[in-house]
């Protein structure tokens, strides 16, 4: 059998159809279709009857027979298209459904991963039949000052008469989950979707928060929960929910580099915030200078205090030095090495946590120093146990918003030399403690402890003078009242409960 010459293709392509161009239409359209079949003809087998209504007929094989061996040969292609393939031949006899024509088609079957979905079933069964009117995302419940601060938050939806839904977004375990109180639904969106990719986990998340009827999404900590308002912003946009996040301090990296959700997340989704929560006043001026974030949608909500027993002064002078907090560079324990170096006459109390290897490489060179008593880590409320005897509390933070750790040294009876970074002079300033504000200076901060321990009359009285200001200031109801004037946050009438119960 011939085969098409390219030669000959290019010769009808230069010289005869520049000439069929010329002729009426219908006239070129029979000479073009004559020309089809001759070269289905000569080239490819084709004989044309036209006394059968044009239908075409191959040669030595039968048209049906043919179609019949097609399906059978290959059932990739669906019956019904190759009944429809056999119709079309009779236009474009290239279309006849050979075996070996059809044996160019594949089924495309797309990736259907149903994890995802199966994710999300799960989530909403723990979500039950609560309608939340807030739902806030975390990434997980441990011990520390945010962690406190949600179950904060968790406590004035309740007050109000609001139902709440807490998310958390890791896949790791929640020691204060048994904190939350048992009509507040938790989604371990981390644990439960383990399986599932990060950004699969994404997809789930802004379907729980799209598809509920919560009206304020507050996000507090938690990455994934950036990543949803970043990618996904001007949906709760359009779906009428209000924005909220938890910002407290920038924290840095070993080079120093600033690094934190500001830096990362603030210019790309703050036309999507409502607003941005702060526990001091420090850093809402710091978004205003780095980022341009305009102060009306910043707000300072001071942390309530934690204490366990009543306040009352427990300061020795047997010069013994409180230190406690995460073992975690932000927190300077290098520094706190240093310093009880340079004091060997004075016993340190440490306690804290560590959890990365780095941070238990330093736990362990803590517990080397001779005068340096690590006692682990402790719960929020027991700082300072029964029967403990010290002095001071020492912190050495290098960066920090209002550390709740001070509000509770403060309860705990203790006075306070802090390093004066972030929010910490709004608590710890030359009338209530001792600040350093060379925080890089271990020298600085043994003069601090020095002077201190040297003056137990100064000492007693700073410490109520600090004391007063954390009773007037970081209360379970001021707390409540700087939530409430929060404007968009609380939905429905929820803002107006405030002041009726005020009235009555």
């Amino acid at each position: 059998m011939l085969k098409p010459e390219p030669l000959l293709s290019f010769i009808f392509r230069v010289f005869v159809k520049p000439v069929l161009d010329f002729l009426p239409e219908l006239r070129r359209n029979q000479i073009m279709t004559i020309a089809h079949h001759v070269k289905t003809t000569l080239f490819y087998g084709h004989v044309m009857n036209f006394s059968d209504n044009w239908k075409p007929i191959r040669i030595m094989e039968d048209k049906k027979a043919n179609t019949r061996a097609a399906a059978a040969s290959n059932a990739t292609v669906p019956a019904w298209v190759v009944e429809e393939l056999r119709h079309l031949a009779e236009i474009e006899p290239d279309l006849f459904p050979t075996p070996q024509y059809l044996s160019q088609f594949n089924i495309y079957r797309p990736t259907i991963d149903a994890a995802p979905g199966m994710v999300y079933a799960d989530c909403r069964r723990l979500v039950g039949d609560t309608n939340p009117d807030i739902i806030i995302i975390v990434p997980w419940l441990k011990r520390g000052g945010a962690d406190l601060g949600t179950l904060h938050h968790i406590n004035v939806c309740r007050r109000l008469g609001l139902s709440a839904v807490l998310i958390t977004t890791l896949d790791t375990v929640s020691p204060w989950l048994e904190r939350v109180p048992k009509d507040v639904p938790v989604v371990e969106l981390g644990r439960v979707g383990r399986k599932i990719t990060q950004a699969q986990r994404m997809t789930v998340l802004v379907r729980l928060v799209l598809q509920s009827r919560a009206s304020t999404i507050h996000i507090i900590q938690s990455q994934l929960g950036w990543d949803m308002l970043k990618a996904h912003g001007k949906s709760l946009q359009a779906e009428g929910k209000s924005v909220f996040a938890s910002l407290y301090c920038e924290d840095h990296d070993s080079t120093g580099q600033k690094h934190g959700y500001a830096r990362y997340y603030l210019a790309s989704t703050l036309p999507y915030l409502t607003g941005v929560i702060c526990d001091s006043a420090y850093y809402p001026a710091e978004l205003s200078r780095h980022y341009g974030v305009d102060s009306r949608r910043t707000h300072t909500v001071y942390f309530p205090g934690t204490s366990v027993r009543e306040s009352e002064y427990i300061s020795t002078n047997q010069g013994k030095v409180l230190w406690a907090s995460r073992i975690t560079q932000q927190k300077r324990p290098d520094l706190l090495l240093k310093i009880a170096t340079a004091m060997p006459d004075i016993q340190f109390h440490v306690r804290g946590h560590a959890e990365k290897h780095d941070e238990k490489q330093m736990e362990s060179n803590i517990r080397r120093l001779p005068n340096i008593i690590f006692t682990g880590s402790y719960e929020v409320g027991g700082l300072v146990e029964e029967n403990d005897q010290f002095s001071l509390f020492l912190y050495t933070s290098l960066t920090d918003g209002m550390p709740n750790v001070l509000l509770e040294a403060t309860l705990a009876g203790l006075p306070i030399v802090a390093s004066a970074v972030g929010g910490v002079p709004e608590l710890i300033n030359d009338e209530t403690g001792y600040p350093v504000a060379d925080t890089e200076s271990v020298n600085a901060y043994v003069s601090a402890i020095r002077k201190a321990l040297s003056n137990p009359e100064e000492r007693h009285n700073r410490w109520g003078c600090a004391l007063e200001l954390v009773r007037k200031r970081h209360t379970q109801e001021s707390f409540f009242q700087q939530m409430v004037e929060i404007k968009d946050y609380f939905p429905g009438t929820a803002k107006e409960t405030p002041r009726l119960r005020a009235l009555a």
